[in-house]
């Protein structure tokens, strides 16, 4: 098929479809080739989808030297060489581009020679299930796919993309600075997820994918400080038991200052399995690994940060905390230092005022010892009650301990 376009107002040269609900256009052992179009986007095929309308390549489909051209700088378009995808605000995002299709020197004036997407929201789009041939056999791979949002910041909650490199979401990302997203729209669970750009959506996937594995008995010498950053862009949920023997541990909300999208503090919801356990000593000491004895040998010190987050307490919890310091007296002569800081937080309850809660915050167990120290800053709390129990409960050796070298605390 060899066409070429110049129809104003209107796009693609080969292919224009704009179908309505439960619709369908498939394109099947079919060649493109030449698909010249002057000014307007996509090239070859220019495809709006509404609602559930489908869109879908099938056996051997290509597209080779189709080209756009503006022929001056005043008029829009240029986008989408070869196929231009809108998905339309109700989109069901029901498309696939084939495992046997093939994009070969095609070009373009301004970016994406191969295809461009323009969608509400490219985080839930998840392009992976979406383009399934093999994307190393693209001409050129540094112009080849591109997307734009069509949303604003306050319904993304992030910046959105335009003339984003589709590419970057086939890289694997690991790293132990995760953001995490648990809104309606605000992360997606993949491969790729993780950075500012592309955050997760639940706290589990996210412990999961960092890349640097947790202090062992047997690498306790090796490199530098184990960091684990978990970053709160709007909301996220802590669905499960969790502890590290990362050197360093953050919690912390996305702010301002950071990304402009996160227009609200950052919150860290603890469901009723959520809670986090901190020892002042390895987990080793504590439990056998593999039948072998490795309690003689000291865990690394301990730093554990939230910061700027809202902590918001559930109606019911199966435990009687949410952050629990234990102290394993067998071993204190071999314990190591931990340090908590809390700062710049505030606390809330997930609930309205008519149940109230009975359990603790920060609970430490059995005692705070010499190696234990506490800091809570600039706290917050409001719209919580607690019955039974209080906020935070802390337990002393008087005769050993003097609590005012122990806890720090200042405006709360």
């Amino acid at each position: 098929m060899q066409l070429s376009g110049n129809i104003s107002n209107r796009e693609g040269a080969s292919i224009y479809g704009e179908i309505g609900d439960n619709g369908s256009l498939i394109i099947e052992d079919t060649s493109f080739t030449s698909c010249s179009y002057i000014e307007n986007d996509g090239g070859g095929i220019y495809v709006i989808l509404n609602k559930t309308f489908r869109f879908e390549t099938k056996g051997t489909v290509t597209f080779k030297g189709c080209r756009i051209t503006k022929v001056t700088l005043e008029v829009v378009g240029g986008l989408g060489r070869t196929l231009y995808i809108y998905l339309a605000e109700e989109s069901t995002f029901n498309f696939i581009i084939g495992a046997n299709t093939l994009f070969t020197t095609n070009d373009a004036d301004i970016c994406c020679e191969d295809i461009f997407i323009y969608s509400r929201n490219m985080i839930i789009l998840n392009i992976r299930r979406h383009i399934l041939f093999d994307i190393t056999t693209f001409t050129n791979s540094d112009n080849a796919m591109y997307e734009t949002e069509y949303k604003l910041i306050d319904e993304l909650y992030h910046i959105p993309l335009i003339d984003y490199n589709l590419l970057e979401r086939y890289i694997y990302y690991p790293n132990d600075t995760m953001y995490v997203s648990s809104r309606k729209w605000g992360g997606v669970d993949t491969e790729e997820c993780g950075d500012v750009s592309s955050t997760c959506n639940s706290f589990d996937h996210v412990v999961l994918k960092q890349t640097t594995p947790d202090r062992t008995p047997t690498n306790l010498q090796s490199g530098q400080h184990i960091v684990y950053t978990y970053i709160s862009v709007c909301e996220m949920h802590v669905n499960q038991p969790y502890r590290t023997e990362a050197d360093i541990y953050i919690l912390i909300g996305a702010t301002t200052d950071e990304i402009s999208e996160a227009t609200e503090c950052g919150s860290a919801y603890f469901d009723e399995n959520g809670e986090m356990k901190f020892f002042d000593q390895g987990y080793w000491k504590i439990k056998k690994i593999r039948l072998v004895d490795y309690s003689s040998i000291k865990g690394v010190n301990q730093k554990v940060l939230f910061h700027s987050i809202s902590i918001v307490l559930p109606s019911m919890k199966l435990a009687k905390y949410i952050l629990k310091l234990v102290v394993i007296k067998d071993y204190i002569d071999k314990s190591r230092n931990l340090e908590l800081t809390i700062e710049n937080c505030s606390i809330t309850q997930n609930n309205t005022l008519d149940k109230a809660t009975n359990f603790f915050l920060l609970k430490t167990e059995p005692f705070i010892s010499v190696r234990l120290n506490i800091s809570i800053f600039y706290f917050k709390g409001y719209n919580a009650s607690i019955e039974g129990t209080g906020l935070i409960e802390m337990n002393f050796e008087t005769d050993q301990y003097n609590d005012s070298k122990r806890i720090k605390r200042d405006h709360w």
